[in-house]
């Protein structure tokens, strides 16, 4: 399991996968670790491409430094991770809170991100999705995996998938115990304060952004407003929920996949 230490000194689990000269890098969602992206990453890798996964700090396997967290410091940790590998130039997908960090890797280092996948996000922060995020961090605070798992599945997944694969999705509540809930409210805090509505004009980068027609955390509107702003921006919509990735792993992997490999209709 190797590690990359930060300029400050926190330890980032990551992993490299395939091989080739296109590199994409997932970016996980607030409570993933990088396990959440397997579906995606076998199957890309197994187009020719070069994986990079990791664990943001405060999430999985990687450190969870008592302090207040940003995105700007998320972005900063991917820039310094991506110099360590010698990666000058790296498709970006990033799902919920990643997508987010995505967009502002893609502000930050426009010359070095190729091409953005951004799933099931937003990069704007109105009064309702401050009130659904605060609900999460009184559910953190209560130190107990299973209110967490209790206040994020209702939004998470949609309402057939839930009823279809209660099976599988009570299977992912003793991974809500390993998570660690200080890091969680701070991420979530720091999500919340950073508003991107009205920056991304200035993004050159191809970029697809897919939404989830029942996504009850970051509805479909969320999607079509980083759209709007986007100059090369492509919309899809799918028919599930919050986790894309779960729900409709085969119809997200094709997209990501034509779309990285030159098809941007």
């Amino acid at each position: 399991m190797p590690y990359f230490t930060t300029s400050d000194g926190v330890r980032l689990r990551y992993e490299v996968q395939g091989s080739g000269k296109n590199v994409i890098a997932f970016l996980n969602g607030i409570a993933m670790n990088i396990d959440g992206w397997r579906m995606q990453a076998d199957f890309l890798k197994g187009k020719g491409f070069l994986v990079l996964l990791h664990d943001m700090r405060g999430q999985g396997a990687s450190d969870k430094p008592r302090a207040e967290y940003s995105l700007e410091r998320h972005v900063l940790d991917l820039k310094e991770l991506l110099d360590f590998l010698g990666f000058d130039e790296v498709s970006l997908v990033g799902i919920s809170y990643g997508g987010k960090v995505s967009l502002m890797a893609a502000l930050s280092m426009p010359d070095r991100i190729k091409n953005l996948v951004i799933l099931n996000s937003s990069h704007t922060v109105d009064r309702a999705l401050k009130l659904r995020v605060d609900r999460w961090i009184l559910a953190a605070r209560l130190k107990s995996g299973r209110f967490l798992w209790q206040a994020m599945v209702p939004d998470i997944f949609s309402d057939r998938f839930l009823n279809d694969n209660f099976s599988f999705v009570s299977s992912l509540a003793p991974g809500f115990e390993l998570i660690d809930f200080v890091s969680f409210e701070e991420m979530a805090k720091a999500f919340t304060r950073v508003d991107l509505h009205g920056k991304l004009s200035v993004l050159n980068t191809q970029a697809l952004v897919v939404a989830g027609t029942d996504d009850k955390f970051f509805p479909p509107r969320y999607s079509r407003l980083i759209v709007e702003e986007l100059p090369m921006g492509k919309y899809y919509e799918l028919d599930c929920g919050h986790v894309s990735i779960w729900e409709k792993p085969r119809e997200v992997n094709e997209l990501i996949y034509k779309f990285l490999s030159g098809d941007k209709k």
